[in-house]
């Protein structure tokens, strides 16, 4: 089964953030170690994807793969962490491969 395939069957998830209008750059910073691990958590199980900031440094996107439960509880965690200083919403994605 190619990579493709493989990441077709999957429940995927995503994490969409947007960085608060007061919030700071140092704010982030200061949480990001703990956001980090979180995801390494994910990596070691084999659930992470990819993620990475926009281009305009306004928030951000992650894509994992889960159980809706896990992906509710990825989601309240970084909720918890990142408090009053990004908003986050969590969309299931139902991926859709394009064919020649």
């Amino acid at each position: 089964m190619s990579q493709t395939q493989n990441l077709a069957q999957k429940q995927l998830w995503l994490l969409v953030s947007s960085k608060n209008e007061n919030t700071k750059d140092e704010d982030l910073a200061a949480i990001a170690p703990q956001v980090l691990s979180m995801i390494d958590g994910m990596v070691k199980n084999n659930k992470f994807i990819l993620s990475g900031p926009f281009g305009n440094e306004t928030g951000g996107l992650a894509v994992f793969e889960g159980t809706e439960g896990e992906a509710k509880a990825f989601s309240e965690q970084y909720g918890n962490i990142c408090g009053n200083l990004v908003t986050h919403h969590l969309y299931k994605w139902d991926v859709m491969w394009g064919s020649k």
